[in-house]
């Protein structure tokens, strides 16, 4: 990377115009306000450089237009004006439009680690768990943007930014389509395609009406790209276009066989060539993904996994029926069975992930890094058929009673194996400790839950209204103690801010505010100090304050996210940045909660208060929301949390950080399921006994004093 240009060196200012398309100017170049450091890359519309606003010394990344005026530069706006309508996480966040010596500029938020597309081919194909946690992030941000309206129709590698702690953003909406123009079609005047040919659906190839389940395809093929470093399709031209419409890649799991065959079947899901094929929404995509991330899944209890295994015991005795005992030896069917049980478990755990009775309910089987290999899956099969062997000795000696005995120890040898089983390791038994895998709830999303509230449409300016530097005025928010609060109108990405003039003599921004980019904190759009101006503008997020959602309680399932937004923050500097008051926190519109630097507008004040420490702070944001946690059903694991913030004993934020995670993991609410089948094998329970006890010491002697050839059996069919 090269190293930094600052202002204060010397610079060539540049009356850049388009005519300059191809030569990447040099670094300290001086463009209007902003000094080019280094060129980022070049795109069908632009040119991209890391530049820095020499007032305010912000980096940013300034993609300027290099296509001659006219229709490219309403595209080109347009396509500002798209990307700045999203405000997410893992979108690259647009901080405003400039005319530079006639020539629009694009600022976008800088995203200093490279693309996907760089990554992999620098450091080869992906595991499958970091690919499809880099996905999930890349689909998070889609949707998002699909909820405002938007589809990409771009999507691929090199347009997901990487930042330096891994955290992936989707940018260039380039070719965005809103959904409010549908009229727009994919080729240019002149025929030629506008997009990636390698990674469109075949309907964007064909020109056709596209809909979600076309960004879904090139999700699909960005995710096969990432797994197996390699195209879906390799041809170049007409070629590849014939490919893309015609013929079906091969599947990640036969090019790379570490690759899960259930992910592999999620990636040929996204790339089929009719759209109703595909998955209908991002929702449902993300179902499919996220028991192959990193997440922690739910594991699967013990109840579930009990009765799972008696049906998959149930499946291995019908396949025994052939074996009888005219036809073979106790100690060949001992060994059928054996080999039946270890075949059974090891091949469809493999394959399939799961045995008969763990699909049944919906259980599946991970290695920790997400995926089973043949080793792995071969020695935890060996480790778990080892309990029949005692049992299995008993049954092939002439001692009175064996069949009680090996039943005895069988279910000893059973009890053993899950001596070890705790919530705190996934209830795992000890050949799931020693093999490095665990039983999980498939695909049980731990994504968060999208909780969109109605905000009003703020009002527009009026034609005679206030300028406050490149906003106009609509109306004010009223006082707070760092200055008055204004709503604003950007004219030129047509988006609502917050404008702040602060009381005179007050010092810009910090630096640290200025470049924060944390999901709970308001993006610093621009600002200015100087004799006759100050103030500072930040993204309107919409949504209102905490206080408006006190007037009634609100769901744990939502509740949780929001704490967990709140501790984040803490446990990133907003002590020291705002301060922890509840008349600083912000619902956005689109679900998340934030910490302001001032009291939001119609809180009531109370920023004169002592700050909260984070375990009071959370206590009395959760006490607001839930009603005072009287009101609302909560888990009994939320009912701890709780009750443990509201303690006497101090807790850190790091820990209540953690301890929210873990919370996010869990369910939140029981279903009618769950609330049935726990009570139904409880009341069963002692018949359930009974029946067993009469059958050891009645029906089977009795059996076997009749029926000889009982002791033969095997003991799946006694």
């Amino acid at each position: 990377m090269e190293s930094p240009t600052s202002p204060e060196q010397s610079t060539q200012t540049v009356a850049f115009t388009p005519k300059i398309s191809e030569a990447a100017l040099p670094a300290g170049s001086r463009f209007g306000d902003y000094v080019l450091v280094r060129l980022l890359g070049r795109g069908g519309m632009g040119q991209v450089y890391e530049a820095e606003h020499i007032e305010s010394g912000r980096r940013v990344a300034l993609k300027m237009l290099t296509q001659p005026l006219g229709a490219a530069r309403e595209r080109f706006l347009r396509e500002g004006r798209l990307a700045a309508s999203v405000s997410h996480p893992h979108c690259v966040y647009v901080f405003g439009t400039e005319e530079i010596h006639d020539t629009p500029a694009i600022l976008m938020e800088l995203v200093s680690g490279g693309t996907l597309s760089e990554l992999v081919k620098r450091n080869g194909a992906m595991a499958p768990t970091p690919a499809v946690d880099s996905i999930l992030q890349v689909v998070a941000g889609l949707n998002a943007a699909y909820e405002k309206g938007i589809l990409h129709r771009d999507i691929k590698p090199a347009n997901c930014f990487v930042e330096t702690g891994g955290t992936v953003k989707v940018g260039d909406f380039g070719l965005a389509l809103s959904s409010v123009v549908r009229d727009e079609q994919a080729l240019t005047v002149d025929g030629s395609f506008l997009g990636t040919p390698a990674f469109a659906s075949p309907e964007q190839l064909r020109g056709e009406e596209l809909d979600v389940r076309s960004d879904i395809y090139s999700v699909g093929a960005t995710l096969y790209f990432l797994l197996t470093g390699k195209l879906p399709f390799e041809k170049q031209g007409v070629s590849l276009i014939a490919e893309v419409l015609n013929r079906v890649p091969d599947a990640p799991a036969k090019l790379k066989k570490s690759i899960p065959k259930e992910l592999s079947s999620v990636v040929m899901k996204c790339l089929a060539k009719e759209p109703k094929a595909r998955f209908a929404a991002y929702a449902a995509l993300e179902e499919a993904l996220a028991s192959f991330s990193s997440a922690t899944p739910e594991p699967a209890g013990l109840t579930v996994r009990t009765i799972a295994g008696l049906i998959d015991i149930l499946f291995l005795g019908l396949l025994l029926i052939p074996f009888g005992p005219d036809k073979f030896s106790a100690w060949v069917l001992d060994l059928v069975e054996i080999s039946e049980m270890f075949i059974y478990f090891a091949v469809s755990e493999r394959l399939w992930g799961a045995s008969l009775g763990k699909a049944v309910f919906g259980l599946r089987v991970l290695s920790q890094d997400g995926s089973l290999g043949w080793s792995r899956a071969l020695y935890r099969t060996a480790l778990f058929c080892m309990i029949s062997f005692p049992g299995n000795i008993l049954l092939s000696l002439s001692i009175p009673a064996k069949e009680i005995w090996a039943g005895g120890i069988y279910f000893l040898m059973l009890g053993i194996l899950f001596s070890r089983a705790r919530r705190a390791n996934g209830f795992a038994g000890i050949h799931e400790l020693l093999s490095g895998t665990r039983v999980v709830v498939k695909s049980r999303a731990r994504l968060r839950e999208r909780f969109q509230m109605k905000s009003p449409e703020p009002p527009l300016p009026q034609a005679s209204a206030q300028r406050i530097g490149p906003y106009s005025v609509v109306e004010g928010l009223g006082e707070t103690s760092n200055g008055r609060l204004w709503l604003g109108f950007d004219p030129a990405l047509h988006r609502s801010v917050w404008i702040q003039v602060p009381a005179a003599g007050t010092p810009p921004v910090a630096p640290s505010r200025r470049d924060a980019q944390r999901p709970g904190r308001l993006r610093w759009l621009a600002g200015k100090r100087s004799a006759d101006e100050a103030w500072d503008a930040y993204e309107a997020p919409g949504g209102g304050a905490l206080a408006d959602f006190a007037v009634k309680p609100q769901p744990w399932r939502v509740v949780r996210y929001w704490l967990k937004d709140l501790i984040e923050e803490a446990n990133d500097g907003a002590q020291t940045d705002a301060g922890l008051a509840l008349d600083r926190v912000w619902m956005a519109a689109d679900g998340r909660a934030l910490l302001l630097d001032f009291p939001a507008p119609g809180a009531r004040n109370t920023t004169d208060a002592e700050p909260l420490r984070p375990q009071t702070f959370l206590s009395q944001v959760a006490g607001m929301v839930l009603g005072g946690g009287g009101h609302v059903p909560l888990p009994i694991g939320a009912r701890e949390f709780l009750d443990r913030l509201r303690g006497e004993d101090r807790i850190g934020a790091a820990e209540l950080r953690e301890r929210l995670n873990r919370l996010i993991g869990l369910k939140c609410e029981v279903g009618v399921h769950g609330r049935i089948l726990p009570a139904m094998v409880c009341g069963a329970l002692p018949f359930i006994v009974t029946a067993l006890i009469t059958a050891v010491t009645l029906v089977i002697p009795y059996a076997n004093a009749k029926y000889a050839d009982v002791s033969n059996l095997p003991s799946y069919l006694r």
